[in-house]
């Protein structure tokens, strides 16, 4: 009947960064990420006034019950220490000689390196599209290492520092650069972000990137609930095409699926919306299913 609270999304979370300080292991901030994107922003609605104890997959979300004679309950309470985590997360210092960069958000950082200063800012639409510009400004030319986490879902990413190649790129893993850092550096990365068809017991998901993407009956579209069967590339990668989002949503894509009983006929083509499974549902309106 119920899925797992948001409360269990904050702790997972916290768990899985409490393994990367131990390990600094990099699959485990990609978990992070993974559910910050999807059930941590689901969490939320969409003028921000709530947080939602339940994200079920399908259906719609809505207030969960009061607790303590208080009109809140703990997933209210536990969601917004989420939140707080994302800065922590993003920019690690596990030495006084190294910055790891693990979440791509826009930001600006400063820090200490030993007795060195030194800023990071990031410019990036990431994980609208995998490119990420990252300038970095010491007080004084310094010898130090940048961490790059590569995702795990990426088949092949590229870094570049003032336009020269970074060879050593590993999916799953971090690219240590390690030089004498002076003001203005460069570092850009470019991640391939390709759509993903996910299969498990006669039900598929679609993902790009870390996002996983969900149907809304607000696109008027069909029933969300039919059958469809994915059509993809020669390689299996699903289309998926950019469209202009709905209102009150991030990150929108049309994709052709077969759908409906008789789905042996190629007229039962359509192009199916989905978007970002956080925006999917987000007005808690029970008149809508996503």
């Amino acid at each position: 009947a119920h899925t797992m609270e948001t409360c269990v999304t904050f702790t997972w979370m916290q768990f899985c960064e409490r393994l990367h300080e131990i390990t600094g292991e990099a699959k485990y901030i990609d978990q992070i990420e993974r559910t910050m994107y999807n059930a941590l922003m689901a969490s939320i609605k969409d003028d921000h006034s709530q947080i939602v104890k339940y994200v079920p997959l399908e259906g719609f979300r809505r207030e969960g019950e009061h607790q303590c004679d208080v009109k809140i309950n703990c997933c209210n309470a536990n969601a917004p220490r989420a939140f707080a985590m994302i800065p922590r997360i993003t920019y690690r210092t596990p030495s006084e000689s190294r910055i790891d960069v693990n979440l791509y958000i826009p930001s600006s950082a400063k820090g200490k390196l030993g007795k060195r200063t030194i800023q990071l800012e990031q410019a990036t639409h990431y994980p609208q599209d995998g490119r990420v510009d990252i300038t970095v400004t010491p007080d004084k030319e310094t010898q130090a290492q940048l961490a790059l986490r590569i995702p795990g879902w990426t088949p092949k990413a590229t870094v570049t520092v003032n336009g020269e190649e970074v060879q050593g790129v590993t999916t799953g893993q971090y690219l240590v650069i390690d030089r004498k850092w002076k003001a203005g550096d460069k570092v850009s990365l470019a991640v391939d972000m390709p759509a993903r068809i996910v299969r498990l017991e006669q039900f598929v998901a679609y993902e790009r990137g870390p996002v996983v993407l969900a149907r809304d009956s607000r696109f008027n579209d069909g029933f969300v609930d039919e059958v469809i069967m994915p059509t993809s590339t020669q390689n299996g990668t699903p289309t998926l095409t950019p469209a202009t989002p709905m209102p009150g949503t991030w990150m929108t894509f049309t994709t052709p699926v077969i759908h409906g009983t008789y789905s042996d006929r190629q007229c039962d083509i359509i192009q199916m919306h989905l978007c970002d499974f956080a925006s999917a549902g987000n007005q808690w309106d029970e008149k809508t299913r996503y």
